[in-house]
């Protein structure tokens, strides 16, 4: 199966830390993204 999605985010939107479930490729069509990226260990999370 493949799912395409089109979004828009206005500037400086953040969203919490989560979890796709699956591979994720992401097109940036203009402006950026800045991702921060989290592994969980025994915890909770922790910047990688």
């Amino acid at each position: 199966d493949l799912s395409l999605l089109k979004v828009r985010f206005p500037p400086g939107r953040r969203t919490p830390p989560h979890d796709h479930g699956t591979w994720a490729t992401i097109l940036v069509f203009s402006g950026t993204e800045k991702n921060t990226l989290y592994r969980a260990d025994g915890e909770g999370l922790r910047r990688v």
